[in-house]
């Protein structure tokens, strides 16, 4: 078997395009052994990433509503960045997919508040130097080859943010500048009314560790919990609103 060009995808995908994946659906873990083997040979990791879009738009489609109105407000936020810094940035599917980390280790609730998830992404970028991001959806540490390579993915310089349905893909790595530049807008952003109560106190963020789940077996040190942390910095209790907004945005 072999990689079709990207756009085609690998074999076992071709019958799973056009939003026909069905929940639950996991590739054969041949298809990612073959990708790491030919990505290494050829030196082209993350090349093969279009291959691989109709599991990366499945990962984000299964989530709840609220959450996709944070992801496009992340997205909105991330494109006005863009606008006023130009190039270079880190890529917008990172900071999607750190909007999904941040309400999956913070939240998990399909109500929440929109100004404390907003806070985490933001302050999650401040701390882009530390980040080691990844899911077991589609692929895990089970194959022997696939999990030797994803030990030696989670070891590279951070920021770390592996793509959820391509092991190859470090969509966080490879230009650091670019997060500082983000980093510094994020920290200017973070000073904005839109981050207080109406009593001038702080909205508060999710307890979130820029690490996720490491293990000893693979020469990582377990640095979170397995269980999504619902608790804010400074102690208090996550709250629910509708109809936060921010008139800068």
């Amino acid at each position: 078997m072999a990689l079709r060009p990207p756009g085609s995808g690998p074999a076992d995908l071709s019958t799973a395009r056009h939003g026909q994946l069905t929940r639950g659906y996991r590739p054969d873990p041949k298809v990612y052994v073959q990708l790491i083997q030919e990505c290494e040979s050829l030196g082209r990791q993350g090349e093969f990433s279009p291959c691989f879009t109709e599991l990366q738009r499945a990962f984000l489609k299964e989530r709840p509503t609220k959450l996709k109105s944070l992801i496009r407000l992340v997205k909105h936020w991330y494109q006005m960045c863009k606008e006023k810094l130009g190039k270079p940035l880190p890529p917008q599917y990172a900071l999607e997919l750190l909007t999904v980390y941040a309400w999956e280790q913070g939240s998990m609730e399909t109500r929440f508040s929109t100004a404390q998830g907003f806070q985490t992404v933001l302050e999650l970028v401040l701390k882009h130097q530390k980040l080691c991001i990844y899911w077991k959806k589609y692929y895990n540490f089970e194959n022997p080859i696939i999990g030797q390579y994803l030990s030696r993915q989670l070891v590279k310089p951070r920021p770390v943010i592996l793509d959820p349905a391509e092991p190859t893909g470090n969509v966080g790595g490879g230009d650091p500048y670019s997060w500082q530049r983000l980093a510094q807008e994020a920290r200017a952003w973070l000073s904005y009314p839109c981050f207080e109560k109406s009593d001038g106190s702080p909205v508060g963020s999710w307890a979130v560790s820029p690490q996720d789940l490491t293990y000893e077996a693979y020469g990582f040190r377990q640095s979170c919990g397995t269980s999504p942390r619902r608790r804010l910095q400074g102690g208090a209790p996550p709250q629910v609103e509708e109809d936060w907004t921010c008139a800068i945005l």
